[in-house]
């Protein structure tokens, strides 16, 4: 991320999308590891199925790059009508749908802010998956 970028608070989509999805990919790891120190199989699996579909999501998204970059860029080949970038479209939608709660359409977000990550969960509280590992001993 370039310095100018941080001054002025303006980032792109390159400089935002690889961070957000890192860190989920790294709290899904986090929750499934707690869930299993637990013994939380239910959870083990439900965060398994996330992990998935988060997976292809992110698949998706990077299969038409070269559209979005033609597109943002302009190129005078890249006469790109409705329906080729109609998939791209779906697959940020879908993707940026893996940082959301299916309820209560918020945002979720990891507590506490500040620190080591305990929980990542939504306003509503239907996603709450624990981060925090079983104390050995």
């Amino acid at each position: 991320m370039q310095l100018e970028s941080l001054a002025a608070a303006q980032f792109s989509l390159g400089d935002l999308l690889p961070n957000a999805v890192g860190k989920m990919n790294r709290y899904l790891k986090s929750a499934k590891a707690s869930a299993q120190s637990w013994g939380h199989a239910d959870v083990v699996t439900a965060v398994i199925s996330k992990e998935v579909e988060f997976g292809k999501c992110i698949a998706a998204s990077q299969l038409d790059q070269w559209q979005v970059n033609a597109a943002v860029h302009y190129n005078e080949w890249a006469n790109l009508t409705k329906n080729d970038f109609e998939p791209v479209v779906d697959a940020y939608r879908n993707l940026t749908r893996e940082f959301t709660c299916k309820k209560c359409n918020g945002v979720l977000y990891a507590t506490p802010a500040v620190g080591e990550a305990e929980l990542l969960r939504c306003a509503c509280g239907h996603h709450s998956l624990n981060l925090v590992k079983k104390p050995q001993g």
